[in-house]
């Protein structure tokens, strides 16, 4: 099930403090029901039952009008308020949960420029979400380089990527043939992690420790004490692993 927040100060709002009853249902139940890229397939029917108000065109208009949603022709509407209230800090082109929703918002026209900024098509107006620039790796693959986006940018999981990159290629003699593969294995990660960095190296240490081959759910919540960050102990992992071939291969 699909997480979505809301403004602590949303009722507060001057838009929504101005609607009756049964449209601040119906605002509430758009934001829980649309999909990630803020569309909503229109159906007031549904809506109604949801809400337990009955919601007319002439209700619905008053979203129209005020340019909260905008009609993109096809029975669907777009609500660039659920944008920028859903990513406070910008869609992202590196996380594998944004992609999709990018994609969507470039289908419609809704993303133009260089900046990525939102466009509203209402009254020449725009809203300004970040779509940030995906950061890569350089995989190499059939004498050719090809770019993996990594989930995160944080340094730290970079020296943690590369090594579980190595471990896999030391410990079961596997590396990943393909930046298809390597792809795969990322978005596996960041779905476990649910987009958490701190998980996802948790998650990779684990996997590590006990000499896994793959990625696997936590059992416990990462801690947040006073420990040797998780590059680091996956570091002592790797040279643990390392000196036990040198001596195997010395017998």
């Amino acid at each position: 099930m699909a997480k979505r927040f809301i403004d602590t100060d949303y009722f507060k709002s001057p838009f929504v403090r101005s609607l009756k009853g049964a449209l601040k249902g119906l605002y509430t139940f758009i934001i829980c029901d649309c999909n990630g890229a803020g569309i909503w397939v229109k159906d007031l029917d549904i809506a109604s039952i949801y809400t337990g108000f009955k919601i007319s065109e002439n209700d619905w208009n008053i979203f129209v009008k005020s340019g909260k949603a905008i009609d993109l022709n096809d029975g669907k509407f777009f609500f660039p308020d659920f944008i920028e209230h859903q990513y406070p800090k910008g869609l992202q082109e590196n996380n594998p949960a944004h992609r999709n929703f990018i994609e969507e918002l470039r289908k419609y026209e809704l993303l133009k420029g260089a900046s990525m900024g939102l466009a509203r098509p209402f009254k020449g107006s725009k809203v300004k979400v970040k779509v940030k620039v995906k950061e890569v790796v350089k995989v190499k693959g059939s004498g050719e380089k090809s770019e993996v986006a990594l989930p995160f940018l944080d340094n730290e999981f970079k020296k943690a990527w590369q090594i579980w990159k190595d471990y896999k290629k030391d410990e079961h003699k596997f590396k990943y043939k393909s930046d298809h593969s390597e792809k795969h294995a990322l978005a596996k990660l960041n779905n476990l992690a649910d987009g958490d960095i701190d998980t996802a190296l948790k998650i990779i240490h684990t996997s590590i420790a006990n000499g896994w081959k793959g990625f696997f759910a936590l059992e416990v919540e990462p801690t947040n004490g006073d420990e040797p960050s998780m590059a680091e102990q996956m570091m002592k992992e790797m040279k643990k692993y390392r000196k036990k071939q040198q001596h195997e291969q010395g017998n």
